[in-house]
C-alpha cells in the first residue's frame, strides 16, 4: 500500500512538471483555477523524494536523491534555481516570487532528507505535520497555516501539503528506516 501511495506521488509530481513544461496548464499546476500553484522546483523535489523512497533498499542512491532534493529546496529560497525549473509570470495568489516555493515547503523537504540520512521516523513525521498544517490552513482559510507571509514566504500549494504529508508518513513507515533503527538500538 505504501509503495502504491509513493507511486501516486511520483505520477502527480511528474504531471505538475508536465503542466509547467506545456506552458502552465492550470489543472495540472494547481488544484483549482486561481489557486496557489505547485512550483516546478517543488514538483522536481517531490519526484526526487518519491524516487528516494521507492529506491530505499539502495541506501546510497536514496540518500543522494533526498540530499539533492533538500539542496534544491534550500537553494530556491536564495533564488538559485536551475534554468529548466524557472518560471516566468506565475501570478497566482499568495506568491512572493514566480518560482520560489514556500519556506514551509523547503523546511518540510529538508526534514525528509534529514530523516533519510539519520534514519529518524520522528523527523519524517515532522515533515508530515508541516504538510498537515498546510491542509488545515486551507480548510480553515488561515493563510499563515499554509505558510504565506507577505514579502517573506510564498504560500504552500494545497497539493504540495498533501504530497508532503504522504511522503512523511511513507518514510516513517519505511521498512529500511525501521530496520536501521532496530540495528542501531541493538
Amino acid at each position: 500500500m505504501i509503495q502504491g501511495a509513493i507511486l501516486c506521488v511520483l505520477v502527480l509530481s511528474i504531471a505538475v512538471l508536465a503542466g509547467w513544461w506545456l506552458g502552465g496548464v492550470p489543472w495540472l499546476t494547481s488544484v483549482l483555477p486561481e489557486a496557489v500553484t505547485m512550483k516546478p522546483v517543488t514538483a522536481c523535489t517531490v519526484a526526487l523524494s518519491a524516487l528516494g523512497l521507492l529506491l530505499e533498499r539502495h541506501r546510497a542512491t536514496a540518500v543522494t536523491l533526498f540530499s539533492l532534493s533538500a539542496l534544491i529546496m534550500v537553494s530556491a529560497q536564495f533564488d538559485w534555481i536551475p534554468g529548466f525549473l524557472r518560471l516566468e509570470g506565475d501570478q497566482a495568489p499568495y506568491s512572493r516570487a514566480p518560482d520560489v516555493p514556500s519556506i514551509g515547503t523547503s523546511v518540510g523537504f529538508t526534514l525528509l532528507a534529514v530523516a533519510a540520512v539519520v534514519g529518524s521516523p520522528s523527523t519524517a513525521m515532522a515533515a508530515t505535520a508541516i504538510g498537515a498544517c498546510c491542509l488545515a490552513g486551507y480548510a480553515l482559510r488561515l493563510p499563515e497555516l499554509f505558510f504565506y507571509v507577505p514579502e517573506v514566504s510564498t504560500a504552500m500549494a494545497v497539493h504540495t501539503g498533501g504530497l508532503l504529508a504522504v511522503l512523511g508518513i511513507a518514510m516513517s513507515r519505511s521498512a529500511t528506516l525501521a530496520h536501521r533503527i532496530r540495528v542501531t538500538q541493538a
